[in-house]
């Protein structure tokens, strides 16, 4: 049986080929072209630039809720215990918008009270007041102000791109947020669910400096935003895990909560 001829044009010479090696030709060029569209897009992703630091916030913003969530929360209080070097430890955390914020901390036979009202921040042990200044006072500013993240600038913190590490079994983008003393502090978020998985700091003593890092995990929705449920902290060479027992949002807590002199007996 004879073979049908095809005539394929090319540039001024022309190729014959049999009809039966049509389909393989074809199937062929196909191939070619699938593997150039992928080695291209392996090219873009490869060049293509990261992402920059303000980038990476509004995707973690919008990831654990959105801004317009965040928003709607007036005031917030957060209920943690756990447990350290056998003795129990609790923890309330109290917020108003714009930017208040007292924290509760009872460990063992010890309290300690840090609350910021807008302007000073102090915190209260046994041994007495302590006015926190400079960057103890911004760290607590930016814990105080449940938006803080969507006005950096306004705080004096420039928020930078470190780069992309891998943290606690994830991929994290590692993001310092600059304040004006020159100093910073860190935050992973991971690449790809955008929750902030870990912070870390660096804290200065009259003993010396050290590292002060939380790891968050168990992330869970409330009120329309999502929370870690989570927290194993590290300070130095101590750990301390908590687990957030209740968030209320809401509840109507008024300014003079965080203006009332604290004491606490020695």
């Amino acid at each position: 049986m004879e073979e049908t001829e095809l005539k394929v044009a090319f540039s001024k010479r022309s190729c014959i080929f049999p009809a039966y090696n049509l389909e393989f030709l074809t199937l062929r060029f196909l191939l070619i072209s699938v593997y150039i569209v992928l080695f291209s897009t392996m090219i873009s992703a490869q060049t293509a630039p990261p992402l920059s630091a303000e980038q990476i916030i509004r995707h973690h913003i919008t990831a654990i809720g959105g801004e317009e969530n965040l928003r709607k929360i007036s005031d917030r209080t957060i209920h943690l215990s756990g447990t350290y070097a056998g003795a129990n430890v609790a923890v309330e955390i109290y917020q108003k918008a714009p930017d208040k914020y007292l924290s509760k901390l009872s460990f063992g036979f010890l309290e300690q009270v840090i609350r910021f009202d807008g302007k000073e921040g102090i915190k209260t042990s046994s041994i007495g007041d302590e006015t926190l200044e400079g960057d103890e006072l911004l760290r607590l500013r930016l814990q105080a102000d449940i938006l803080a993240l969507t006005h950096l600038s306004e705080l004096g913190i420039t928020p930078v791109l470190d780069s992309i590490v891998k943290s606690d079994n994830s991929i994290c983008y590692k993001v310092n947020f600059m304040y004006p003393s020159g100093n910073y502090s860190s935050a992973f978020y991971d690449t790809s669910t955008f929750y902030k998985i870990r912070e870390e700091s660096v804290v200065r003593t009259e003993n010396g400096s050290y590292i002060q890092s939380t790891v968050f995990s168990d992330f869970r929705p409330e009120e329309g935003v999502i929370y870690p449920r989570s927290f194993l902290q590290s300070i130095g060479d101590k750990k301390v895990i908590t687990a957030v027992n209740g968030i209320l949002v809401n509840t109507g807590i008024k300014d003079s909560f965080f203006e009332e002199k604290i004491s606490i007996d020695p």
